[in-house]
């Protein structure tokens, strides 16, 4: 047995931590919760209630092949009955980052020790017994900083590519599902076989704009000289990953020779057509050449008629359709000819190459991102061992780990989508840019969060209270805000102000950024924003509450009444109800017309009266 370091002590883990588990069961987990939910999953679920507030480390108590998924966390949670919540006993003695650290050289042996036939447990018997080698709490905090310091940018690097993902995808939307291209102004919507589209698009089988869709195969795994080779192969189970740089295994040139396994270019859509779980549907683009397995079907774009970037852009985003036309075949499995058989909105070619111009630098982005995340996780996992066990001596280094300041990456050096001309916002003096307008919308998104727990924030919801806080700071947080243009709530601030906040960690956001939730470091946004706002923090509380009395279907109510106000105003018209319902009348945006009904437009513009959002020229 090796002698531990000078000055490092071993004990047991029963005389250093307490084991607790969460409580709920696994199905207790709900959509775009407030809260992390953490089971015996390598993915973190969410829930709207917490059971604990706390900085720990969570371990699987079971799995079904003995491999634990091991996190740290500090922040309200909750967890799954047979997930372990591990807190030192004494922080001055153990300190909770270095504890995450230590454990993960033990996940192999807990795996060769674990009970169990069908599901492997581990039981408090077992855990109590692990033996942990420590220095003193100082040096324990340098190890942890040093490890947590490739974690953080490793985190901070995979929001950058949610982020790219989701401004990529928006544009999409922006463009070939609501038909708000550039130049969409002058084109008519004429008949389809998919309903309305553009004059000028056209509605195509998607193997008639391919190149060719295939599936592959797996070479035989009891032969040795077809694996371990030096050719990427790829499997069903790796398309959870939107992009994909590397493959987990490779085989030889015998393995492609003697298989049924095919080649897929870079730049390639690969669906996965069967597997466990949320496997099945699920989408991603090639960023290296490979072949496949007989569970995933290649997707070559035509160029002479499409692009990669529009093809996956397209496909990425049939997740549920791919689940439902494979739920209803024969075999329960996506087919090549069910791939091929469906039918797509092809727009005009100029169109295509202008959103290739805007996605391939992003696409390009998030390659470099990918990779030089993969260069961190290896550095990190050489010096991990070394350093937990005393081979590299840390103690005597001035190493002062401040938490880091977030810098914005050049995003919209990347990407910069046509957009209308909108009133550009001033930049926030106060700290990184935008930083501010993130820190209010963490204090708002608190409120909602109070006033509804349980009602996913989704962007309905974030955008009208958003559309707010331009005024929030345009006005200084003045007691109400005055009737004056603003410019519409626009993509503009939407994606600067949640970038900087997902930046911060402050906020996240699910469900391809429509639902809005609390980051790891929520908190610190919020007061961030109260020491900003001091006393007048208490304006936003009564903002978000003067808004809630509208309810969801209100809010869309609100937000084009209040548009309209300020067009009035601006074009200096008497404000009155007449005016008012005219402009709704005129207004070009979608809407309910039962909903917009004189009667419930008056309803609300009494409401706004009474809350004092505007003045109505006395008679009318």
């Amino acid at each position: 047995m090796n002698m531990p370091p000078n000055g490092w002590t071993t004990d047991a883990l029963s005389n250093l931590v307490t084991f607790k588990t969460g409580k709920l069961n696994s199905n207790a987990a709900v959509s775009n919760g407030a809260y992390p939910f953490f089971t015996c999953s390598q993915e973190t679920l969410r829930t709207n209630t917490f059971a604990f507030d706390t900085e720990c480390v969570l371990l699987a108590g079971n799995n079904a092949n003995g491999i634990y998924p091991l996190k740290y966390f500090h922040g309200r949670f909750d967890a799954y009955q047979r997930t372990y919540v591990v807190t030192p006993q004494d922080c001055t003695r153990l300190n909770t980052r270095f504890l995450y650290y230590s454990m993960w050289p033990l996940l192999e042996h807990l795996q060769s020790i674990s009970t169990g036939a069908a599901t492997k447990f581990l039981t408090l018997t077992i855990l109590n017994g692990l033996q942990l080698t420590f220095p003193s709490e100082p040096v324990q905090r340098k190890i942890a900083g040093i490890l947590s310091a490739y974690d953080d940018l490793i985190e901070n690097n995979t929001r950058r590519i949610a982020i790219l993902e989701e401004m990529a995808q928006a544009i999409y939307r922006e463009w070939f599902v609501h038909f708000r291209f550039p130049g969409h102004e002058n084109t008519l919507l004429v008949d389809s076989p998919l309903g309305k589209i553009p004059e000028g698009w056209q509605v195509k089988r998607l193997d008639s704009i391919c190149e060719r869709i295939t599936s592959g195969g797996t070479p035989r795994t009891n032969v040795n000289e077809y694996w371990d080779g030096d050719i990427p192969w790829l499997s069903s189970g790796e398309t959870g990953n939107t992009f994909i740089t590397e493959t987990e295994k490779k085989i030889t040139q015998e393995g492609v020779t003697n298989s049924s396994t095919r080649f897929a270019r870079s730049g390639c859509t690969v669906i996965a057509s069967a597997g466990q779980g949320k496997t099945r549907g699920q989408t991603s683009m090639l960023c290296l050449d490979c072949y496949i397995n007989q569970s995933t079907i290649a997707v070559t774009a035509d160029g002479k008629q499409t692009t990669d970037s529009f093809l996956f852009f397209d496909l990425v985003q049939r997740y549920d359709q791919f689940r439902q036309i494979s739920d209803g075949s024969s075999r329960g499995s996506l087919t090549t000819k069910l791939i091929a058989d469906l039918e797509i909105i092809l727009p005009q070619p100029f169109l295509i190459q202008k959103f290739d111009v805007l996605t391939t630098p992003v696409v390009k982005h998030i390659e470099n991102i990918l990779r030089k995340n993969k260069i961190l996780r290896k550095t990190r996992d050489l010096l991990l061992p070394k350093l937990i066990s005393g081979e590299l001596d840390v103690e005597s280094l001035e190493i002062d780990f401040d938490e880091p300041t977030f810098q914005q990456p050049e995003v919209e050096k990347v990407i910069q989508p046509p957009k209308p001309q909108i009133v550009s916002s001033p930049t926030a003096e106060t700290g990184t840019p935008y930083k501010d307008d993130a820190a209010i919308l963490c204090l708002l998104l608190q409120e909602l969060l109070h006033l509804a727990p349980d009602r996913p924030n989704n962007e309905f919801v974030i955008q009208k209270h958003m559309f707010g806080l331009k005024h929030l700071r345009r006005h200084a947080i003045n007691s109400k805000f005055v009737a004056q243009k603003a410019g519409p709530w626009s993509q503009e601030l939407r994606h600067k102000a949640v970038f900087a906040a997902a930046g911060f960690d402050w906020l996240r956001f699910d469900n391809q950024g429509k639902i809005l939730l609390p980051g790891r470091k929520f908190t610190k946004g919020v007061e961030y924003a109260k020491s900003l706002l001091g006393e007048k923090a208490a304006l936003v509380t009564e903002f978000v509450q003067d808004l809630s009395k509208f309810g969801k279907s209100g809010l869309g109510k609100w937000m084009t009444i209040f548009k309209v106000v300020c067009d009035l105003h601006d074009a200096g018209q008497p404000i009155t109800r007449q005016n008012i319902q005219t402009g709704i009348d005129n207004w070009p945006g979608k809407r309910d017309k039962n909903n917009f009904s004189v009667e419930n437009v008056d309803d609300t513009i009494s409401k706004m009266v009474r809350q004092k959002w505007f003045t109505l020229q006395a008679g009318s």
